[in-house]
């Protein structure tokens, strides 16, 4: 008989570990932003800083198209954009939830 739990684990673990992976990329990529791009927004990736900055500056319109070609050849389209929009949504989770928490002190 077929142990379907073996493989349906295994695949679970590899999603873990990619996840993983994933924010450990995202970790590097804010710190390199912050320290050595000097960047003014910690939270901020270099592919969120690239698709921000893109027509404003050449360098990040240029940073920009390599990260976007780099990133479709590994199967993600418009990576900064993507990256950009997932920096906003993160933001406002943050000031929603400062905003609960700030509501429940404010009630005391």
């Amino acid at each position: 008989m077929w142990n379907l739990r073996k493989p349906l684990k295994l695949q679970y673990r590899l999603y873990l570990l990619k996840e993983y992976w994933e924010r450990v990329g995202s970790a590097f990529s804010q710190l390199m932003n912050v320290t050595v791009l000097l960047g003014d927004r910690p939270n901020e990736s270099i592919s969120s800083r690239a698709y921000r900055l893109s027509g404003k500056k050449w360098s990040w319109t240029y940073t920009q198209l390599i990260l976007d070609k780099v990133y479709g050849w590994l199967g993600e389209e418009e990576h900064c954009r993507r990256s950009y929009i997932a920096d906003v949504v993160a933001a406002n989770e943050l000031l929603l939830e400062y905003e609960r928490l700030y509501k429940d002190y404010r009630e005391i």
